[in-house]
């Protein structure tokens, strides 16, 4: 079961959300700066896939992909206690 897209507007008007091909964005405006929340990466070493901050940071670790970016998307997604606050990981300009 995939995750059904989130999109918020802070008070600005500019969107918050994880990026997903499910909605065009385009049809909000100018994207104007896209900023990368978190990745998912194979440790050969551990045999298990990791989320990391963009600092590095492992936050999260499984030996599933599809359960480790499960767990990204609620985890740094709008609402998620690691949701990039300052450094917004998408804005779309007011159009």
């Amino acid at each position: 079961m995939s995750a059904i897209p989130v999109v918020e507007f802070d008070e600005n008007g500019d969107v918050v959300t994880l990026y997903t091909d499910e909605i065009d964005l385009y049809e909000l405006g100018v994207i104007g700066d896209v900023r990368r929340a978190s990745q998912v990466e194979f440790d050969g070493a551990q045999q298990e896939w990791m989320v990391l901050t963009p600092d590095g940071e492992v936050v999260h670790r499984d030996r599933n992909r599809v359960r480790a970016i499960g767990w990204e998307i609620r985890n740094f997604g709008p609402g998620g206690p690691h949701q990039p606050v300052p450094d917004r990981d998408l804005e779309v300009a007011n159009g």
